[in-house]
């Protein structure tokens, strides 16, 4: 299924993006609705939510492809911050997501 974005959504390039940072954004672009519809399904089949590195794992993503992919699906309301959070390998806390009903019509 299509995952429907807002067509004016912006790309989560800064205002004057650096030539790495245009050269990795064009590397992922083709591959960002996939990497979206993965968080979904993983979010889908997770009852008690997922951190971003958990999706990360769950989905064999890199960190740096994913997660922004989750601040695009957050601020379109298809998952949300369960206000829940859970330590990483690394020790650190990160927020626990949940897909919406929104996030689930979208599949």
């Amino acid at each position: 299924m299509l995952l429907i974005m807002p067509v004016d959504y912006p790309p989560t390039l800064h205002n004057n993006p650096q030539d790495t940072e245009l050269k990795a954004y064009n590397s992922i672009k083709g591959n960002m609705r996939n990497l979206r519809r993965k968080t979904l399904q993983a979010l889908l089949e997770a009852p008690h939510g997922l951190t971003g590195s958990e999706i990360c794992e769950n989905i064999d993503g890199y960190v740096n492809s994913v997660k922004p992919r989750i601040t695009e699906l957050s601020a379109v309301g298809h998952i949300i911050n369960t206000t829940e959070r859970r330590k990483n390998t690394r020790g650190r806390t990160e927020i626990v997501w949940a897909i919406t009903e929104q996030g689930k019509r979208a599949l």
